[in-house]
């Protein structure tokens, strides 16, 4: 992504007012734990030393190195996975179990649809409705990857 095969590690944040900006820029030698820890630990004492509320929730991809430095380092954040990064996943992935473009456009739907549950019960029965319907292979892929 860069002339030095540098990982970008970009945070942004979101206002009241629902308008984005973005917070940190900071190349990482490696994605490791090491170095997110070094990025998230100036970040705090930046928040910190300038008495900045900490963010009260963020969104990632499933980088595992990264939550788990986030975990380590603000400990009462909540964690959220990224439903723009699992659909697109989802994508990827479904291709290999679902030939058919009609077919996937309609497993997307049935997705975005399954996101929204309010409840753990009603998530739960649509989940096994897609599984049914898409192949029980896809489903565990999806809680093995993606569900908590």
């Amino acid at each position: 992504t860069n002339k030095y095969w540098m990982p970008l590690l970009h945070i942004t944040g979101v206002t009241g007012a629902n308008k984005s900006f973005s917070l940190v820029f900071c190349f990482l030698a490696k994605e490791t734990q090491d170095y997110y820890n070094w990025a998230l630990e100036s970040l705090l004492t930046v928040f910190t030393s300038n008495k900045i509320p900490l963010p009260a929730v963020v969104l990632t991809d499933r980088e595992e190195a990264l939550i788990s430095s986030l975990q380590s380092n603000f400990p009462d954040l909540t964690h959220m996975l990224c439903t723009w990064h699992i659909q697109k996943n989802l994508v990827s992935n479904g291709a290999k179990h679902i030939k058919n473009k009609a077919k996937e456009f309609e497993m997307l739907q049935h997705w975005s649809n399954l996101i929204k549950m309010t409840s753990p019960g009603d998530f739960r029965s649509s989940f096994s409705r897609f599984c049914a319907k898409y192949g029980e292979a896809f489903g565990d892929y999806m809680i093995e990857t993606w569900l908590p």
